[in-house]
């Protein structure tokens, strides 16, 4: 039983780790496609995400920061093991 348990576990630590992974990926793809959208409005055509030194640049952050927050919110949906009472 305790075995069973743990496998139990171990499946729900894994579900978790990869909605967590594809949440993490689809937030890097939203920032990063709103960086190019508001670069290439901006006429940018490279953008530096770590920038060390002296010289010029055009920071975008508050831009991209207000065009994130401006995207429709997702609601997630309910885990399946939220959903069986398990």
């Amino acid at each position: 039983m305790q075995f069973q348990d743990s496998q139990e576990l171990a499946s729900e630590a894994q579900q978790l780790a990869d909605q967590r992974s594809a949440l993490y990926q689809k937030i890097v793809d939203q920032v990063r496609d709103q960086t190019a959208d508001i670069a290439r409005a901006d006429g940018v055509s490279i953008v530096f995400a770590n920038v060390r030194g002296a010289g010029s640049a055009i920071d975008l952050t508050s831009q991209v920061e207000k065009a994130i927050a401006a995207l429709p919110a997702v609601v997630p949906s309910p885990s399946p093991s939220a959903t069986t009472g398990s």
